[in-house]
Parts: structure tokens; C-alpha cells; sequence
């Protein structure tokens, strides 16, 4: 799932710690998909305090089928299985589900219905201005490109949200200072070492790697970290 193409990452806070590491995963990897012949787990790999799996989910799509008898186009109902890739990180208390928001949800759930987590998992969004206080603590070379701000003024009467190009030449601190409360999108480049690494992070909690980069594993390490360290770049939703 952190391989060298491009993927999005959101996160949720989860109610487990490093005490309930054996009992989270071995609950996991007994919930087997087809146990119950809609939903179960597949456990990629395990680390000292990380699970990483996978959600697999019987899903029911229509698709048009060629009848001979008739000749025409029929609609046909078939059952597909949707495989939606996770991590759980026992240490920061945290799900890391790489997909949609709409997937993180699904996840959180299917969790919380094969262990007590003592409280809802609860989906995380971003204050953009304190992500990029904390891109700028890593050892990679942050540039913004461009921003996403709501609630512009375009005249006396009317606001709207506008996208807007940040020229190499400019101090896009000034910018982010300016518009801090309002940024629904930000767009950087990280580089390092000859890699530069396309990243696109959502107020709405997503977090895109654009680029196709071997990179990219080692960056969502560093960007995990630092968004975690910084307790003002993430606000519950």
C-alpha cells in the first residue's frame, strides 16, 4: 500500500494501546474473510507496535451482459469483493486507512464491531496551516504550490472558495499566515536527496501522494510523525 505509486491516507483517532496488541491482532486475523460470507480481515504484516491489513467486503454491482436468446443487453447482479488496505498504530492510538474518507469509516466500523474499543473511533481532519508548520520541522525541503482558500471576499455581497497558484519566488508564509483560518487545500513538494514528492493535503482529513516515487514510504513516515508531534495540526471533526 506505501509502495512507489501514488495513494491518499486518512486518519482516525482508535481507542487501543500497546496492552491490547495480541488480543487486537489475533481477533483480526481469526475474522477471516467469508466467515460470515459479507466481511473480514487480512492480515498483511505485523510489527512491534503496527498491524497492517486489509478490509475485504462482499459488495453486490450490476452489469450488462449479452443474452443470446433475446439478442439484447441485460442487466445482471454480481458480487464483487472490495479490498479496502489499513494500519493500525498502537503507539500513537491511530488508524491509518489508505482510501477515502467514506472507506475510513467503513473500517473504523467493521473494527469496532470485533473489538471494544471503549469509544467510537473518531475520523480526523486538518487544520492546514499548523501541517505546514509541521512539513517545515522535517529534513525535507517544503515549497508550496498552490492553495485552496474558502470564505474569499470576491465583492461587498458575495464570498466564494478560490484556487490559487503560489509563484516559486514567493514566501508562501505570508499567504498561509494570511489566510490560516480559511485553507481547504494545500498543495507542497517535498525534496530530498534528488526525490521530490507531490503532496496534496484536504482540510477535510485526506492526505494524496500525487507523485509515483520510491519515496514515498519513507515521506509518509516523516509527515505521520511530525502531524502527530504537532497536536495543533489535527482537529477532530
Amino acid at each position: 500500500m506505501l509502495d512507489s505509486g501514488p495513494f491518499t491516507v486518512n486518519l482516525a483517532t482508535i481507542g487501543i494501546d500497546d496492552s491490547q496488541f495480541k488480543a487486537v491482532t489475533d481477533t483480526l486475523g481469526k475474522a477471516a474473510f467469508g466467515a460470515d460470507g459479507a466481511t473480514g480481515f487480512e492480515i498483511e504484516g505485523v510489527e512491534s507496535d503496527r498491524v497492517t491489513a486489509r478490509l475485504l467486503r462482499s459488495r453486490p454491482i450490476e452489469i450488462q451482459s449479452y443474452d443470446t436468446d433475446t439478442g439484447e443487453l441485460v442487466d445482471e447482479e454480481v458480487q464483487t469483493v472490495e479490498s479496502i488496505p489499513f494500519r493500525l498504530d498502537f503507539d500513537r492510538q491511530r488508524l491509518e486507512v489508505f482510501s477515502n474518507g467514506r472507506d475510513t469509516r467503513a473500517v473504523a466500523s467493521a473494527i469496532q464491531q470485533r473489538i471494544d474499543l471503549g469509544q467510537p473511533p473518531v475520523q480526523l481532519g486538518l487544520d492546514l496551516a499548523g501541517v505546514y508548520d509541521a512539513a517545515t520541522e522535517t529534513d525535507w525541503d517544503v515549497s508550496v504550490s498552490s492553495l485552496q482558500v474558502r470564505n474569499l471576499a470576491i465583492d461587498e455581497q458575495a464570498t466564494g472558495s478560490y484556487r490559487m497558484a503560489i509563484p516559486e519566488d514567493s514566501q508562501a508564509d505570508s499567504y498561509i499566515a494570511d489566510y490560516a483560518g480559511d485553507i481547504s487545500y494545500l498543495g507542497t513538494t517535498f525534496e530530498r536527496a534528488g526525490s521530490a514528492v507531490s503532496v496534496g493535503f484536504y482540510e477535510s482529513g485526506s492526505i494524496r501522494f500525487f507523485s509515483a516515487s520510491d519515496a514515498n514510504a519513507e515521506l509518509w513516515e516523516t509527515i505521520g510523525t511530525e502531524i502527530q508531534a504537532h497536536g495543533a495540526t489535527v482537529k477532530k471533526r
